[in-house]
């Protein structure tokens, strides 16, 4: 997805902008946040309940390249709704339509909330050197915390490295270089370039998705959507 296709749907985008106040996350939805609360212990994480399926990752994306859709995802690590979307929404878009080969997702880094959103985008970044970009995804998102309260400390980043089995030695090259940081700064003023204006911001194709599917009635929305390009973008059988 590029910066030009994102910007097609800039009028919905305007529209999702409307439901966040400075520009961030819905006050609702930041409020209710995932049930996680305060800093989890330095060292301590949690394994995922649900792993994206590793075998159809592709760098930052998953599903196949031919997929007749794609979805963009743009997300803070930090934000508690992304939270919500990777462990209640996601793993139905990987069994109904990643899996039988019909949508590819990309994520995308618009990491704003603060310092502990640049410092995760960049240990992922850094992990998916290492092929491993979607397990260290998946941990995040599973060991949220209050915003800025250290859960993404760098002791709690090495030990998500570990549980992913990362090359220790390699992992801290790559964040000391500073390259990751620069690739997640970019990628994060490209999303403000093109007027995202919350988190998560949904592009099916070049058609924003205003708000997040956390329910089963704005799931299904999402999925007309990409059924709808699946159809456009599927040949009919002779």
């Amino acid at each position: 997805m590029t910066l030009a296709a994102v910007a097609i749907g800039v009028s919905l985008i305007a529209l999702t902008a409307m439901l966040t106040e400075g520009g961030g996350r819905p006050e609702s939805t930041a409020a209710a946040g995932s049930g996680l609360v305060g800093s989890p212990a330095v060292g301590s994480v949690t394994a995922p309940t649900v792993l994206s399926p590793e075998g159809l990752a592709d760098g930052r994306a998953i599903g196949p390249r031919d997929a007749p859709a794609t979805l963009t995802v743009w997300e803070d690590f930090q934000c508690p709704v992304c939270g919500e979307f990777t462990r209640q929404i996601e793993p139905r878009l990987y069994n109904d339509f990643v899996m039988p080969g019909k949508l590819r997702i990309v994520y995308r880094d618009f990491a704003f909330i603060g310092q502990e959103s640049l410092d995760a985008a960049s240990a992922a970044r850094c992990a998916g050197d290492q092929g491993r970009f979607w397990p260290y995804h998946d941990y995040l998102f599973w060991n949220q915390g209050a915003e800025n309260s250290g859960a993404f400390s760098r002791p709690r980043l090495d030990a998500i490295a570990t549980a992913v089995g990362l090359d220790q030695a390699a992992f801290d090259s790559c964040l000391a270089s500073g390259q990751a940081l620069a690739q997640v700064e970019a990628e994060t003023a490209e999303a403000q370039s093109a007027g995202v204006g919350m988190t998560p911001t949904l592009v099916v194709d070049t058609q924003v998705m205003p708000g997040a599917p956390l329910s089963d009635l704005q799931y299904a929305a999402l999925s007309n959507v990409i059924k709808a390009s699946i159809a456009t973008h599927t040949s009919p059988s002779p």
